[in-house]
């Protein structure tokens, strides 16, 4: 069965869990390059924490937030990993992520 295009996730995309954690998902696909964006993505939270943040979770493909809602919205805290997302580049080394802000 062909899945047409319009029915095709795109990614990243982020999904609430519970009501205390976000995931964000980097694919659908389990990858190299795809792990080593997730353990660079939990890397830089770590390095430079958002105010919330309770803990990361990585996965092969995606990133479990778990967040506190008293201190920030999972909104907010979605558009905030979504830019600092796209600010993580690779380079190359496993999990070795470069910050391009």
């Amino acid at each position: 069965m062909t899945v047409p295009d319009h029915a095709r996730l795109t990614y990243p995309r982020i999904a609430a869990s519970g009501d205390r954690a976000i995931v964000i998902e980097l694919s659908d696909q389990i990858s190299e390059e795809t792990n080593m964006r997730v353990v660079a993505l939990a890397g830089d939270l770590d390095r430079n924490p958002i105010a919330g943040i309770v803990e990361t979770v990585p996965t092969y493909r995606s990133l479990l937030v778990s967040y506190d809602p008293l201190i920030i919205r999972g909104r907010d805290l979605s558009a905030l990993l979504l830019e600092r997302l796209s600010g993580i580049a690779i380079d190359g080394r496993r999990g070795r992520g470069l910050s391009c802000r």
